[in-house]
């Protein structure tokens, strides 16, 4: 067994999520000031980092678990860093266990005894520092840094490769106020991440033999949305229907009559009471949204748009389909019995949260005016879109905006 060399001395209250194994002259040598490198090899990236659940929903004030899952894919690999980004404003890190096993033994950072050094991580994630100084955190609030290590503090020694599929760590958050937010690795397939490079982000790191460290990671797509709602304020009975209101001689705006979500993750689950609405391809997530038209009878349409508000970001593409059952009600859908959903109405790309996306449906309501008429939304992405439902309140709800003479 390769010896390993490193004071003890030299890490105490110093991050050391990020690190680097260096082979040399026979011995691994452990270098927290340096990162894992991306190196020529024949090996492939293949280890996945993915988060359990993809969804949560709870109320101002809970206490919810997030597990973080490593699968190497089949390769050796020495050690992984694991940069988590979540909503601070939202959300608090109460607890972190980082699990390890028999070979990624050493759970970074640590103390000088060799001990998780659990109170530093938590400090850095919700405040940005620690004992009063920011030093130690350098990424900054709102970001979770921790790492695992083939090594064994108690005899000096690495441990060996590990290959497998085990749950790395728990995350325990606890909700600080309402809102709808993401949980999500750094990097995310599709999302840019400003002052991280492929150096300084998540990693899996395999040594090939005779040649350096390898990042082996797969640019993860899993994350987790977070519905924080105040459950007090939700009912059985749906709200009311805001009645069309005219805001000028030409123009209406009506908004939905009922509307919900879907998702593969939890198919026997209804969403019709959420005040978010999700669109996305792995998982599937389906939303639906129906309007009463019977106000245009008789009337000559000139333009119909939906606008959404985005509560959290996505840059995929995504569709506005025909759904042609108009009688359902929205505390009834579920996965296992969504409604079929038919051709393309428009097509739309998804922005930055807080942004109203508006989607031109002119010729499709100009069929249905005078009637029910309901909508569904997917994609193919991983990076899915989410935005407000009608329960978020009038000045957030979708509407349709039309005009007609």
């Amino acid at each position: 067994m390769n010896k390993l060399y490193l004071s003890k001395n030299s890490i105490i209250v110093t991050v050391l999520t990020v690190f680097s194994m260096l082979l040399a002259g026979g011995f691994v040598f452990f270098n927290r000031n340096k990162l894992f490198v991306k190196g020529v090899t024949s090996i492939s990236p293949s280890a996945v980092l993915t988060f359990s659940p993809n969804t949560i929903n709870t109320a101002p004030g809970s206490s919810f678990n997030v597990v973080v899952n490593l699968n190497t894919g089949g390769v050796g690999v020495v050690g992984t860093d694991l940069l988590i980004r979540f909503n601070k404003d939202l959300l608090l890190l109460e607890d972190i266990l980082v699990s390890g096993n028999s070979i990624l033994k050493s759970v970074l950072p640590v103390t000088s005894s060799g001990a998780f050094n659990r109170q530093l991580v938590l400090a850095c994630a919700n405040t940005g520092s620690h004992n009063g100084s920011t030093s130690a955190c350098s990424r900054g609030a709102g970001i979770i840094q921790v790492g695992l290590a083939a090594y064994d503090w108690s005899s000096n020694t690495t441990t060996g490769m590990y290959t497998g599929n085990f749950p790395a760590a728990t995350l325990s958050f606890k909700a600080k106020k309402s809102g709808q937010s993401s949980i999500r690795f750094i990097p995310t397939e599709g999302v840019t991440n400003t002052n991280f490079t492929t150096t300084t982000d998540s990693n899996v790191v395999a040594i090939p033999t005779g040649g350096d460290p390898l990042d082996v990671l797969i640019t993860p797509k899993s994350r987790v949305r977070v519905n924080v709602d105040d459950l007090t304020l939700i009912t059985t009975t749906p709200s009311p229907t805001p009645t069309p209101t005219p805001t000028d001689a030409n123009t209406v705006s009506l908004y939905p009559v009922a509307d919900t979500y879907v998702t593969s993750a939890e198919p026997n689950k209804n969403r019709g009471k959420t005040t978010s609405l999700h669109i996305d391809g792995s998982p599937v997530e389906i939303t639906y949204m129906k309007f009463d038209l019977e106000a245009l009878a008789g009337k000559n349409i000139n333009t119909a748009r939906l606008k959404v508000r985005v509560t959290n970001y996505s840059p995929s593409d995504y569709n506005v389909k025909r759904v042609p059952n108009t009688s359902w009600k929205e505390n009834e859908v579920t996965y296992n019995n969504k409604l079929d959903i038919g051709a393309i109405i428009s097509t739309f790309a998804g922005a930055d949260a807080g942004t109203w996306i508006e989607i031109d449906i002119t010729n499709f309501v100009k069929d249905r005016k005078g009637s029910l008429m309901s909508l569904g939304f997917d994609g193919s992405g991983s990076n899915g879109l989410d935005f407000n439902s009608r329960e978020s309140g009038e000045s957030n709800s979708p509407k349709l905006e039309i005009t007609f003479n």
